[in-house]
């Protein structure tokens, strides 16, 4: 036996090397957060993106310093701007009733709040600064400072963006352009700008000053006495922003950008830009650009886009997958695709236009199927484009598929089977018993072979169970549940030829072709529960996920439900899972507002046990990676054992020592900071008793 052991040990630590990139629960292809972006930032001194997320007006923000490829959330809240000059970053927001000013020294470390702005109610919607001058408005008031922040002067003057350069401050407030006067004025310290009407937007490029109507572009190069009319050939009404980067002037329409040349005398196109975008930023050789739920980079001038912070996998939703490619139906946003395992994601609504809510997707063949308020929409071709399909009922709740006949289940009480990929519908409804016929529901069901499966309510009698049908249709029996808690509202599931129903307090299964049922998951009673929200079975290993309390519980059992382990771990409890799948090696869960993530399967069922106990050891990847400088390292040990818990460099050396204890049976979360460490790949090697096993960090400066 000894040969054996040894050569297990050689695997499973060479194992969790090569395989294990995700051992708890991540996020894909965005930062945390569940709500709109609201604010974008870029700065090329500091290396730092921003956006800002409007979770119930709390305005959360996130800091980016490698391109948007990770993300850290900001403890303040009630942002809603920022800057960053020379070393110092500027947040503005809302606190109680006042605008409100943060500054941190220190790259975002440490935050403190100074500035007195009185005046008026509302939130900081702009916030920059030249030397020693801070500006700053709330739409209703525009405040400066000359001393740093210390004292400020007031204007009744509602800016709501304002343009520095070194000679000059251009403020504008949707109508007429501003500058402060340093005195008291009528205004009270600013003076305003002779300028064209129906300013829309201003920006200032040394001693020059660049406006629009949304028609036309004006240059000033004296101060507003002035003012001369740019050509440019944009259609009326097309221009949204002007823009200063690097002494150059944009002008960003709903399409495209252009790129004002050096002469002031014509306008080149620099960039497509996708629809819908509410404002564009410049980072180094990168273009940003946001809508409500998307931030998106492009480097090589609008050709390509792809997802930094995005929309697409932040809100509630449903995932789905064929044998290749993840489908996430996002309720108002509409149908995205990931090609990549969920790395990015691409919105695909052609055909889509004027859909206000998004519900199901059914699969069936090359054909998608998707549920709309407003219709069944199908696509051939990946949902790059859709076309309405001709449907009898009102909507579709649930879709199957056995070969070449799809099956729509209507929740008003109809059942429908297509054999043309949804050309032409079969209505079956009328072949079920006609007692119930106007006073049932329909929530979920499949087909396989010649067997038609639902779940029923009847609303007169309460009665819930199943219809069933062995000959596609034509004819229906009533099978009942067994005596559960659970109410009505049962998910209908075929897995490897088992039948299942999975209620909000248990799961049914049926090996007999929905004849009998046995109960075989169950879950705790609570007084507040959306109850199990989905439900896995394969051979021997079992998963569910369950809602109770308000908090939510992420379940394994990898001896058919004997045991049971909660695989919750860094995924919020309060995050509720609406659906989950397995695709290849990782699993996927969407939630009710807070993204879809991802963990390894395989790390699930990797118990790295070498003497044959039933108990788990067990390490989780380290929470952020790549990480700067502190990151996680989350363990659990088994039985009492001698612990060690090491970090070593890619050559082997021992870099440090966090944990050289006996440590009791339990789950551990240890912080390992890397202040003065270099950046590159690190190993953690975890030992306790004839226990090992290690993790990949990786340290990115």
């Amino acid at each position: 036996m000894k040969p054996i052991v040894r050569f297990t040990i050689v695997f499973v630590i060479m194992h969790s090397i090569t395989n294990h990139s995700i051992a708890q629960w991540i996020r894909t292809g965005q930062p945390s957060g569940i709500a709109p972006i609201t604010y974008m930032y870029a700065d090329d001194n500091v290396q730092l993106i921003v956006a800002f997320q409007d979770y119930y007006s709390l305005g959360i923000p996130f800091f980016s310093q490698d391109d948007g490829k990770t993300w850290i959330r900001n403890s303040l809240t009630g942002i809603s701007s920022f800057f960053a000059y020379d070393s110092v970053w500027y947040m503005g927001g809302i606190s109680g009733s006042y605008a409100t000013l943060y500054s941190s020294p220190d790259g975002g470390k440490t935050w403190k709040q100074f500035g007195n702005l009185d005046n008026g109610g509302g939130t900081t919607k702009f916030i920059s600064q030249n030397r020693k001058t801070i500006i700053c408005g709330n739409g209703w008031y525009t405040y400066v400072s000359t001393d740093g922040g210390v004292s400020w002067m007031s204007a009744e003057y509602g800016a709501t963006s304002v343009s520095i350069s070194d000679s000059l401050v251009v403020a504008c407030d949707g109508n007429t352009i501003a500058s402060p006067a340093m005195q008291s004025v009528p205004y009270g310290y600013f003076i305003q700008i002779p300028s064209p009407q129906n300013v829309k937007c201003a920006t200032v490029l040394n001693t020059s000053i660049f406006c629009s109507d949304g028609s036309q572009i004006f240059l000033s190069t004296n101060k507003g006495s002035t003012w001369d009319t740019l050509k440019t050939g944009f259609s009326a009404g097309s221009i949204k922003h002007l823009v200063k980067y690097q002494s150059k002037i944009y002008a960003i329409l709903a399409d495209a950008i252009y790129l004002l040349d050096d002469s002031l005398t014509s306008w080149v196109k620099y960039a497509s830009l996708p629809a819908d975008m509410n404002s564009v930023e410049f980072n180094h050789n990168m273009i940003l650009a946001t809508n409500t739920y998307s931030l998106l980079r492009s480097t090589d001038k609008g050709l390509t886009w792809s997802g930094q912070f995005d929309g697409a996998t932040n809100h509630s939703g449903n995932i789905y997958c064929n044998d290749s490619i993840l489908f996430y139906v996002e309720h108002w946003r509409g149908f995205h695709v990931s090609s990549d395992g969920g790395a990015s994601w691409l919105q695909r609504n052609s055909g889509l236009e004027g859909v206000l809510e998004f519900e199901k997707l059914g699969i069936c063949g090359n054909y998608l199927f998707l549920t709309c308020n407003n219709g069944i929409y199908r696509s051939s071709d990946v949902g790059s484009n859709w076309s309405k399909v001709n449907f009898p009922g009102r909507t579709i709740s649930e879709y199957s598929n056995n070969g070449s006949t799809l099956l729509a289940v209507n929740p008003e009480g109809g059942v429908y089977t297509s054999d043309n990929y949804g050309l032409s519908w079969n209505d079956l409804t009328p072949n079920i018993d006609p007692k119930v016929e106007s006073g049932f529901g329909l929530w979920s069901g499949f087909i396989h072979d010649n067997d038609i499966v639902l779940s029923y309510f009847i609303y007169s009698t309460s009665e819930f169970g199943i219809f069933k049908s062995t000959n596609r249709g034509e004819t229906w029996v009533k099978i009942k549940l067994p005596n559960l808690t659970s109410n009505y509202r049962y998910k209908l599931m075929l897995r490897d030829g088992i039948y299942y129903a999975i209620g909000e307090s248990e799961v049914c299964e049926s090996e007999d072709s929905g004849d009998s049922w046995k109960v075989i998951v169950t879950v705790p009673t609570s007084d507040y529960r959306d109850g199990i929200t989905d439900f896995y079975k394969s051979g021997k290993l079992m998963m569910y996920n369950w809602t109770g309390n308000g908090e939510n519980n992420f379940m394994v059992s990898e001896d058919t439900g004997k045991t049971w382990s909660s695989y919750q771990n860094n995924m919020d409890r309060n995050i509720s899972v609406t659906n989950f799948l397995v695709f290849r090696d990782t699993i996927f869960a969407s939630t009710g507002g807070d993204g879809i993530w991802k963990r390894d399967l395989d790390h699930i069922l990797y118990v790295r046990n070498l003497e044959g106990s039933n108990k788990y050891f067990t390490i989780n990847q380290n929470y952020p990676n790549p990480f700067n400088p502190t990151t996680n390292i989350d363990f659990v040990i088994p039985k009492p054992a001698y612990t060690t818990l090491k970090i070593y460099d890619l050559l082997g050396r021992d870099v440090v020592t966090i944990i050289n204890e006996v440590l009791n049976p339990g789950q551990y979360s240890k912080k390992w900071t890397a202040e003065r460490i270099s950046s590159g790949i690190y190993f953690c090697i975890l030992k306790s008793g004839n226990y090992s096993a290690t993790i990949k960090l990786i340290l990115q400066k």
